[in-house]
């Protein structure tokens, strides 16, 4: 499986670092209006009987802006 997800932000704020800040200890709340993120996915799902799938899958950001910069995904569905 393979997913390319992306999100527009319309509103509301974000934490943003101040210019020369150590170790990010000044922050900030910074408009996220306008920001696009794109994460790119792949993953592997598997069926268990009529109800039940497992998936196990890795992301990573396509994009400058970003909310995560990696991410492993497990995942249990059960159907009804």
């Amino acid at each position: 499986m393979i997913e390319l997800v992306g999100w527009r932000v319309l509103g509301g704020l974000q934490t943003d670092c101040l210019f020369g800040s150590l170790n990010c200890s000044d922050q900030e709340a910074v408009s996220a209006a306008g920001t696009n993120i794109v994460n790119l996915k792949a993953g592997a799902r598997a069926m268990v009987g009529n109800h039940s799938s497992f998936y196990i899958g890795y992301g990573h950001q396509l994009t400058h802006a970003f909310w995560y910069k990696e991410i492993v995904r497990a995942e249990y569905r059960y159907s009804f």
